[in-house]
């Protein structure tokens, strides 16, 4: 009885250990540049209803932000401020190409979205 509480113990204790090792690395960096930026604008599309030009110039947007993101993983000390840089400017490019109706459903739906982080994190 008393080695099977032991081995339990250790299996536990293996897993918790083997599971916080593994998020050490950013999640950016699990998915590829190329797949990330087309579901980013697969999602844009979803909120604002982009057009054929539109959603060329937002993936092309989103790739090359995806990429800079990847890059600056790199450097662990500064990489959450590149990072929020980097996304400002995506944001920045992405309002560009966008009408002014569009503009208008892509804050909404990024005020929804910080609300219910806001909500999920109380």
């Amino acid at each position: 009885m008393k080695k099977i509480v032991l081995l339990s113990a250790l299996l536990i204790a293996g897993i918790s250990v083997n599971a916080q090792s593994t998020r050490t690395a950013p999640v950016e960096q699990t998915q590829d540049a190329a797949s990330k930026a087309k579901k980013q604008t697969a999602q844009l599309d979803q909120v604002v209803l982009l057009n054929a030009t539109q959603k060329e110039k937002a993936y092309a947007i989103n790739l090359e932000k995806d990429n800079q993101i990847n890059a600056a993983a790199a450097n662990k000390a500064t990489f959450e401020a590149e990072k929020t840089r980097i996304n400002k400017e995506r944001e920045k490019e992405l309002m560009a190409i966008l009408t002014p109706e569009q503009q208008a459903k892509f804050k909404t739906a990024q005020a929804e979205k910080k609300s219910a982080r806001a909500t999920e994190k109380k």
